[in-house]
């Protein structure tokens, strides 16, 4: 799966095995199971925490094995895990957040249509915005923290004018957010911080043809696993 988004994947079936070849060349990021045949990945994360200068490590768990996580994020040395069944846009990410640029991202555009039937004739509906792009960047940094940029374009809102129903549309807009996020481990407990800033640049947003608004809109967050 990871050769399909253009990276180079060494394979092991066990702990000895994968130790062998990190002898052989320094991987960017390591993805390693905890139930495997020989050494397990317990086994494999304390000898390499005991090598010294340990890859980043990514660690698959079973779903709501929360307890197995902490252990290897918290006493073994692991960047992050993931819960089975995996989510390959949640490990992509993970993946391309340890990548030697060190930034990570995605794109995305959304064409879309919606119409409601009224007086006899189809018209756009009232939220209906034809399109929608999205440009998200981060950067890792040390301490499990991450910094994050969106630029997000949509399309206007249809309008009511003299001429008839939603048959206008207001202005499109462009809106950048930043976002920090923070991962840390406390006894039992798995926890993410982060703060939204959305519209960091004030920039203007036509609600209703002719009214336009500047608004920044700050967001904190917490969650926590035990």
């Amino acid at each position: 799966m990871v050769r399909t988004w253009g990276m180079t994947a060494e394979t092991a079936s066990e702990g000895n095995e994968a130790l062998e070849k990190l002898s052989q060349f320094n991987p960017d990021v390591i993805l390693t199971d905890i139930n495997m045949p020989g050494l397990d990945g317990f086994g494999f994360l304390q000898r390499m925490r005991e090598m010294g200068d340990m890859p980043p490590t990514i660690v698959l768990t079973a779903y709501g094995n929360v307890e197995t996580a902490v252990r290897t994020v918290q006493d073994l040395g692991a960047y992050w895990y993931l819960e089975k069944p995996i989510q390959a846009n949640s490990l992509e990410v993970l993946l391309r957040r340890q990548a030697k640029s060190g930034i990570f991202g995605w794109v995305s555009y959304t064409l879309s249509k919606a119409e409601r039937y009224r007086d006899g004739a189809w018209a756009p509906y009232d939220f209906d915005r034809t399109h929608l792009f999205n440009l998200v960047m981060g950067l890792p940094l040390r301490r499990n923290w991450d910094i994050g940029v969106r630029m997000q374009y949509q399309s206007g809102l249809p309008a009511t004018t003299t001429a008839g129903y939603n048959t206008a549309r207001a202005d499109g807009y462009v809106r950048f957010d930043v976002r920090v996020d923070k991962r840390a481990v406390y006894r039992s407990w798995l926890l993410d911080f982060y703060v939204d800033i959305t519209n960091v640049a004030l920039l203007p947003e036509e609600v209703t043809p002719g009214n336009t608004i500047r608004y920044v809109l700050p967001t904190v967050g917490f969650r926590g696993r035990f």
